[in-house]
């Protein structure tokens, strides 16, 4: 069995749904309907949905020692999620507030908590020798390790040339340029932004300027995800766009993240890179299909009925 290392941010989610609007200066208080925890986070979201489709996955995080961290550990025991290098550290979890409208938009308030604290640095790096994919996710979310990243990506593929190395990254406000990543860029085999995310690292609005960019920037392979879109690979080969699935979406949390966990499944089944985007496509898809960021419908069965 192929296995996989997922590293980087696990987060509790405290969900709002159906959520219509924020009290105001007029009215500060409002009662809400329903309110629903769930594990969130690039790494841990992308280890449970790889979990569900009976994937080998170790998940590299950090979580506080308090309640929400016990809780997050709790859950990874259940969904089968290897956490022998799960840190845990003094500050508290990182936790965030979504509230889900009924269109299945969010809007997010999010601690970043413990996994500013994640670091590698301790870390045996011939232990990544028993890994055929590592997953790097939430990026520009994780401070410390942010700072590693490039050291890090770049001793990975010394030690193990034949790993595969797959990076995400979240939306922050605070991005000006790619300089964090432009060392490690020639190490990354896929790069998975959505198109919000690539925009503001390239400061390009153009999908084909935006994807030069990158591939200039030595990226072996760029996949933008663009919502209901669908999705735009670029590689030195060139471009292909294809479709997503259109299905009834209720909650749209976590769906990047469902993404590159059914992208993963299908390279670790040596599939073609458009079957990987297909596959990639489905499990996305299924993924909006209930509350959560990891869904309960994921199943290899679910997957097989969408056509696309």
């Amino acid at each position: 069995m192929r296995k996989v290392a997922c590293i980087g941010a696990s987060v509790v989610d405290i969900q709002i749904l159906e959520f219509d609007k924020f009290p105001n200066q007029e009215h500060r208080f409002q009662v809400i309907k329903e309110v629903v925890w769930n594990t969130g986070g690039c790494a841990l979201n992308t280890s449970i949905n790889l979990s569900k489709l009976r994937i080998e996955t170790d998940l590299y995080s950090n979580i506080g020692n308090d309640a929400m961290g016990d809780w997050l550990l709790e859950e990874c025991k259940k969904k089968n999620i290897v956490t022998e290098e799960v840190f845990r550290s003094n500050c508290n979890t990182s936790f965030s507030i979504i509230t889900i409208e009924e269109s299945g938009e969010r809007n997010i308030l999010h601690y970043p908590g413990s996994n500013e604290e994640l670091s590698m640095q301790t870390l045996d790096l011939k232990q990544f020798l028993k890994y055929d994919v590592v997953y790097i996710g939430g990026v520009y979310g994780l401070k410390q390790f942010d700072l590693e990243i490039s050291n890090f990506v770049k001793k990975m593929k010394l030690i193990n040339e034949d790993i595969t190395i797959i990076l995400d990254v979240i939306y922050n406000k605070d991005i000006v340029d790619s300089s964090l990543l432009d060392n490690a860029f020639p190490y990354i085999d896929f790069f998975i932004p959505n198109f919000d995310e690539a925009k503001k690292l390239s400061n390009k609005d153009n999908l084909a300027d935006i994807g030069e960019y990158f591939i200039n920037k030595g990226v072996k392979n760029l996949i933008i995800t663009l919502a209901e879109e669908g999705v735009v690979i670029f590689n030195k080969q060139g471009s292909k766009k294809i479709k997503t699935i259109p299905v009834k979406a209720i909650d749209s949390t976590g769906a990047g993240d469902a993404f590159s966990a059914g992208f993963i499944a299908g390279i670790v089944n040596d599939y073609n890179l458009i079957d990987c985007i297909t596959l990639a496509n489905k499990v996305g898809s299924i993924s909006t299909m209930s509350y959560g960021a990891s869904s309960d419908l994921l199943s290899w069965d679910k997957i097989n009925s969408l056509n696309l």
